[in-house]
């Protein structure tokens, strides 16, 4: 009877070491999904990140800001900060909260709507500041990009200095 119980002993450490082993194999496949599953999102966000760089290289972004011309009166300047040409280009520069632009009638009118502005391209513009005027100013842009997608923007603009 003796090689009997020796032989039930093998069979008990035998499934004792099946069932470990199993435990551990069951860990290591939960461990080797989750790392599976956060290569995949890894995998999603690089390719978000990488439409998102090549939608940039074929977009415009109009922008625009104040400065001093020669110390003595303010300009603005609209810019094409992006990496395409915009085209159908509107520009709106109002005192913030009113209905009142600040540009010279005869300059922004002829300058604007423009037909295309380039990347890097600046658009210099007249501007009829008063001394009473709070020194907010709203300014509206809009522009399509090459692939016809119409954008706006609405910047808050102050004077430097």
């Amino acid at each position: 009877m003796l090689p009997l119980s020796i032989s039930y002993g093998i069979a008990v450490v035998a499934v004792i070491v099946a069932f470990v082993s199993l435990y551990r194999t069951r860990k290591q496949v939960e461990f080797e999904n989750k790392l599976n599953e956060t290569a995949s999102k890894l995998t999603h966000l690089q390719l978000e990140i990488l439409q998102r760089e090549e939608d940039e290289k074929n977009s415009a972004d109009i922008t625009a800001y104040f400065y001093l011309d020669r110390g003595e009166r303010y300009r603005v300047a609209v810019v094409n900060i992006g990496q395409a040409v915009a085209r159908d280009v509107t520009f709106q520069l109002n005192v913030a909260g009113e209905n009142r632009s600040i540009l010279v009638a005869g300059d922004a009118s002829e300058k604007f709507p423009a037909s295309s502005i380039r990347p890097d391209e600046k658009v210099y513009l007249l501007t009829s500041i008063d001394l009473n005027m709070a020194p907010n100013f709203t300014a509206i842009t809009s522009w399509k990009n090459p692939n016809g997608e119409l954008k706006e923007r609405k910047l808050q603009m102050n004077l430097p200095g």
